[in-house]
């Protein structure tokens, strides 16, 4: 997206007021700041996204006494770090850090809450990296307490597995790391889905790093050592063949 405009924060001023009048117009332009921030080419808009941050949306959240505006205040805020994040920029990251978390207790905590729901779903309109969005969603995975993350598993394996079927090393790297505590408890749900995640599993135990294979092989130790025999017994010869060649020579673990 490339505009001529030389400094785009009066826009954004502009938007962020267009966004306070009511809940309809927050959510219309709330999306469109949150497009303009995650297409914009110029690297430089971050500095407007800071600037427009730090002069009316911290100040108008931490003192504004009609909590109905700081509603709509965070609602902005929650769009602003989905796009931010989406980009994989560490402002992103360090605004979900200290707003979100911050925010879930006080009077719109119950809101903090229910905005993971907008920063976890896959937004079409706002969307540009399939990349930066798997990283995006399995770093809020971090964030969201277990048992929602087990509530919702069944929805999110498919991503994962996307994840773990890249090229892209950082993603493979977070993806094990975070599904090596969730997945293994509530395999129960998620039998559907158990055989593509193994065999994704098995595929990285011959990964060129290092890391990745051994942080595969750990995640299907953990799966066995937590995993109940009819469930898992199905996978068991294709598991011992395919593993067969990882652990066949030492010096490739």
């Amino acid at each position: 997206l490339k505009l001529p405009l030389t400094n785009i924060t009066p826009i954004f001023d502009c938007l962020f007021q267009g966004a306070l009048q009511s809940d309809t117009s927050n959510l219309i332009l709330s999306k469109t700041l949150a497009v303009i921030v995650n297409k914009w080419t110029d690297e430089q808009i971050l500095e407007s996204i800071y600037k427009t941050i730090q002069t009316n949306l911290l100040p108008m959240l931490k003192e504004e006494d009609d909590v109905h505006k700081r509603k709509l205040c965070f609602n902005i805020f929650i769009w602003l770090i989905k796009a931010l994040v989406m980009r994989g920029h560490p402002y992103g990251f360090e605004l979900l850090d200290s707003i979100i978390i911050e925010q879930c207790g006080t009077d719109i905590g119950e809101d903090a809450a229910i905005s993971f729901t907008t920063l976890l779903e896959d937004d079409g309109f706002v969307l540009n990296s399939q990349a930066n969005y798997l990283l995006a969603l399995l770093y809020l995975l971090q964030k969201v307490p277990r048992q929602v993350t087990i509530h919702e598993l069944p929805k999110l394996m498919m991503p994962i597995i996307v994840s773990l079927s890249s090229h892209h090393m950082n993603l493979i790297i977070l993806t094990l790391k975070v599904t090596q505590d969730i997945i293994p408890n509530a395999q129960s749900i998620i039998v559907q889905h158990l055989g593509s995640f193994i065999h994704a599993l098995l595929r990285l135990t011959c990964f060129p790093v290092v890391d990745i294979r051994l942080l595969a092989l750990k995640g299907l130790l953990t799966l066995a050592q937590k995993g109940k025999f009819d469930i898992l017994s199905p996978f068991r010869p294709s598991v011992v063949k395919e593993l067969a060649s990882a652990l066949d020579d030492k010096k490739r673990i």
